[in-house]
């Protein structure tokens, strides 16, 4: 779930260790221009023809793009 940069920069801070490095990582935000860059060197999308398109919703075609996500682990969102 990280990029591979901020992985990199969280292994140099924390010496090589794995777990010290996974912690780090989880309670740092990536820079935006990390995060901006992993998001631009996706591959483009492929949109369907309008004419096969024959369904519509209110917010869109009903195809989107997964970019990211977020795992919480904890037993509260306060903690974790």
């Amino acid at each position: 779930g990280f990029s591979r940069d901020h992985a990199l920069r969280a292994l140099s801070l924390m010496s090589n260790n794995v777990e010290a490095a996974v912690d780090w990582a989880l309670n740092t935000p990536e820079d935006s221009s990390t995060s901006n860059a992993s998001f631009e060197s996706l591959p483009p999308t492929t949109s369907a023809p309008a004419q096969e398109n024959k369904q519509t919703y209110r917010d869109g075609t009903g195809k989107y793009r997964l970019v990211a996500f977020i795992s919480h682990i904890g037993n509260h969102p306060s903690s974790g």
